[in-house]
């Protein structure tokens, strides 16, 4: 699409009107997107393939794949398009299952504990135990002619598409009550249709099976269980159909029958009987004949992670019981589903590697570039400008959607940071640091080694050099490539123990470590030991500190064991005296989580701490102490009380859009405007300029989540980066360090511009849109030449105009000329239309 030619001369316009029709097809497409989502989508639970597309289910949404091109001759057969989410209009991230209706087009996703989200050529359509579903824990989706079945937890839903009908019709719900038992139990954990026409649930209790011609008849269920069969007395966890055989596995066996169910002809493998190593989760048979895949591995949902004890992931098994290691060609991978498309490819979705994909000339291995977690609880800048994500917490065991190690976030790039794949001692990283060499400090928490492999401590990383080091309280260990970790070398300084619980680079680079229960050792930028010290015994009984601040006057320690601050109110830190003390006066703040400290100086010049805990929002300015509130804007503590002291305007946005929560995390950006995260209701900007909230939650904005734990800021970019219990938004608010030199292509979009609808149009420096380093002026002019606004650079760099003139009176439509001038002189012009 053209952008028409820009006039270089102001007086070279007859009729301005003349010009609009052109620029309506102009640059309205522009892009103007501020925020950004990002999941882990390498954790995978189903895959299927439409005509030209494959879909992969995560549970961190579901991604889009192009199958356009001929598999054969590419490197890698799909093409990353797009990763839809929860933001997008899916009922939940956590995908389970996947299907493809072929006759209307639509995708089936069923998710863990939402239901199923219909994703059509023309939008979206949810499904819950509201429209036909007897539970929104979704174990599988099958399509079957025009037939879809539902497995749940708590039975089968059946829908049908009507021809010419582009939405599904729920025919009949079954479970074991209105089969008379037929359906052995409610717990469906499978299902499959074969080629015969049998539909096979695999259940709680065993296997239950009928024709789809006879669902609504009871005596033609029948089952297979402990009692008739070789299975035992557990749940079956899959199953799988060929035209001739039918697989089936529960955590300690693995069956086979032949595809006429009322055969008697069985085959059974077990640890003692056919050389099963490890706990079997899923099976899936050879396209034809007896050969069956399996892998290994044990499910935990409360964690959700597919653990292993043997080191083969699985083996193909068949009536001779050769085993076939499958290790070589998945690696170290944990195969969560074994998926065949006939005639293409055999794909193993793995939990946490992304696809494997097994061809009849080729193989591929698919993994997305992506974030290793989904839960953030904290995020850094380095030197670097490179961003730093934890995922970890202060607990011994694994968490649902974190304790995944560490990831880094570079240009574009991730790479993430395992103990599988570095040399990480532990996966459970909650704290991260930068010192002033630019080394990455990471603190972990204990954890039961014989459970994970984890071992905690302190460990700093050097990306310049790829050299680690492991602080702990025998003393620091060394990483080789070759050799591993070292032993702790004697004379080495020591922690007071290797239960880190904050780790926090100072103002003047000090570096604190925080060992839970033990205190606080303490080293300088050059990592020489200066010494240790604790809280007031008055104050702490746990010596247990999670927080530290260091507002360059003052440290803010956050007890949490103890619930409460304590501040240290001098610069130096407490190594050698305890006489600066001080225990906060509001009883709030001696009985409250600690979640972050903020320091600015606001229009007056006077210093201001924000503290953000369980207990609310409060301010300290070193004399008087001051609580935000939905319902009155500040507080001020006096004589023992809160008084209030600023009231809200009518109609003015109060903190958290005065919906009452706790505030969880605190963030000051270059810009002197402080982001609080909440619990419940995503996050409240403050600007101290205008002391004046602006409230941003999933109702108006693309938040995977409400609960917000963590910020952080990337200055080349612009963005906010905004942690989640379910991945990673991005938003712009401000270019803080800006590299473009030159003035390249102007552009301005929206264009056509109707301030009413759209607010501003923006004037930027493509590609970058940045403008030049220095200072950049922005004239609008009529079309008749006259000078209407001069526009001054924003925080984005760029020009942002809202349709007014230098009065603050209302443009009118029209044709409209801005003019940019550099710093060193270069100048660019363009025009906009204006429609009212």
């Amino acid at each position: 699409m053209s952008i028409p030619q820009r006039s270089n001369s102001l007086q070279s316009v007859g009729s301005a009107f003349l010009s609009l029709a052109a620029l309506v097809f102009g640059i309205s497409g522009l892009p103007a997107q501020r925020w950004h989502t990002y999941t882990n989508t390498n954790n995978v639970t189903d895959v299927i393939m439409t005509q030209d597309k494959v879909y992969s289910a995560t549970w961190g949404g579901l991604v889009e794949y192009d199958l356009t091109n001929n598999p054969a001759s590419e490197t890698v057969p799909l093409k990353y398009v797009r990763t839809i989410t929860s933001v997008d209009g899916l009922v939940d991230n956590d995908i389970r299952s996947l299907a493809y209706e072929e006759s209307t087009g639509d995708i089936w996703a069923g998710t863990f504990n939402q239901g199923i989200t219909i994703i059509k050529t023309n939008g979206m359509q949810t499904l819950d135990t509201n429209s036909g579903l007897p539970s929104n824990k979704i174990r599988r989706i099958i399509v079957n002619a025009n037939y879809i079945y539902i497995a749940t937890d708590q039975g089968i839903s059946q829908f049908y598409y009507l021809p010419e009908v582009y939405f599904p019709l729920l025919l009949h719900q079954y479970n074991s009550e209105n089969t008379s038992g037929g359906l052995i139990s409610n717990d469906i954990k499978d299902i499959v249709v074969s080629d015969n026409g049998y539909l096979y649930c695999a259940t709680a209790e065993g296997v239950s099976f009928v024709h789809t011609d006879s669902l609504d008849t009871d005596t033609a269920w029948r089952h297979w269980n402990y009692a008739n069969s070789p299975l035992p007395n557990a749940p079956v966890l899959s199953i799988s159909v060929n035209p001739d055989y039918i697989a089936m596995n529960t955590m300690t066996s693995v069956h086979r029958h032949k595809a006429n169910p009322f055969e008697n002809d069985w085959h059974t493998w077990t640890r003692a009987a056919g050389g099963l190593i490890d706990s079997v989760f899923t099976v899936k048979l050879a396209s034809s004949g007896d050969g069956i895949m399996l892998s290994y591995g044990v499910w935990n949902e409360d964690t959700m992670s597919l653990k292993r004890k043997s080191n083969p992931l699985g083996v193909i098994i068949g009536n001779n019981n050769a085993d076939n290691n499958l290790d070589t060609y998945l690696r170290n991978a944990s195969i969560y589903r074994i998926i065949r498309f006939p005639g293409q490819y055999l794909v193993y979705a793995s939990w946490g590697e992304g696809t494997f994909w097994q061809g009849s000339t080729k193989d591929y291995h698919i993994e997305d570039n992506c974030i290793g977690f989904q839960t953030i609880s904290e995020i850094i800048t380095d030197a670097n400008n490179k961003m730093w994500f934890g995922s970890g917490w202060m607990g011994p065991d694994m968490t649902r959607k974190g304790t995944r190690g560490v990831s880094s976030w570079y240009n574009g790039s991730w790479q993430n940071y395992t103990i599988n794949n570095s040399p990480l001692p532990s996966n459970n990283i909650r704290r991260l640091a930068v010192d002033k060499n630019n080394c990455k400090w990471f603190g972990s928490w204990y954890s039961v080694w014989d459970t994970n492999h984890w071992q905690p401590g302190a460990y700093k990383y050097n990306d310049a050099d790829s050299t680690w080091e492991w602080y702990t309280m025998r003393g620091i260990r060394y990483y080789n490539e070759e050799t591993g970790w070292s032993d702790a070398q004697s004379g080495t300084p020591q922690l007071i123990n290797n239960t880190i619980a904050e780790v926090y680079v100072d103002k003047v680079g000090k570096i604190l470590i925080s060992s839970s229960g033990g205190g606080i050792t303490v080293f300088d930028k050059n990592y020489a030991f200066l010494g240790t010290f604790q809280m007031p015994s008055n104050a702490c009984v746990y010596q247990s500190v999670s927080y530290i601040y260091h507002s360059g006057s003052r440290y803010f320690f956050g007890l949490n064991a103890d619930n409460r601050l304590v501040i240290w109110n001098d610069n130096s830190l407490p190594l050698n005296n305890n006489e600066h003390w001080l225990i906060p006066p509001p009883s709030e703040l001696n009985n409250c989580v600690v979640y972050g400290v903020v320091t600015l100086n606001n229009m007056f010049g006077e210093e201001e701490n924000w503290i953000a805990t369980s207990r609310g929002l409060f301010m300290w300015n070193g004399t008087d102490w001051y609580k935000y509130d939905t319902d009155i804007k500040r507080r001020i503590y006096t004589n023992g009380n809160w008084v209030n002291e600023t009231l809200y305007y009518v109609d003015e946005e109060r903190l958290f859009g005065s919906v009452r929560t706790t505030p969880t995390a605190i963030f000051l950006d270059p810009f002197n405007r402080i982001w609080i995260g909440s619990l419940e209701h995503g996050f409240t900007k403050y600007d101290p300029e205008t002391e004046r909230f602006t409230n941003y939650y999933q109702g108006n904005s693309p938040l995977l989540s409400n609960y917000i734990t963590c910020f952080g800021y990337e200055p080349l970019s612009g963005n906010l980066f905004i942690g989640t219990p379910d991945g990673l938004n991005t938003m712009e608010i401000g270019i803080q360090i800006n590299t473009e030199k030159h003035l390249r292509h102007v552009k301005a979009f929206p264009n056509p511009f109707f301030p009413e609808k759209d607010g501003f149009v923006r004037i930027v420096n493509m590609p970058s849109q940045l403008m030049p380093k220095g200072k950049n002026i922005c004239r609008i002019f009529d079309a008749s030449g006259a000078l209407v606004i001069e526009l001054q650079e924003n925080e984005y760099a760029r020009f942002d105009w809202n349709g007014l003139n230098k009065n603050r009176k209302k443009c009118s439509s029209g044709v409209y000329f801005y003019v940019v001038t550099s710093a060193n002189g270069e100048t660019q012009r363009g025009r906009i239309a204006l429609i009212r």
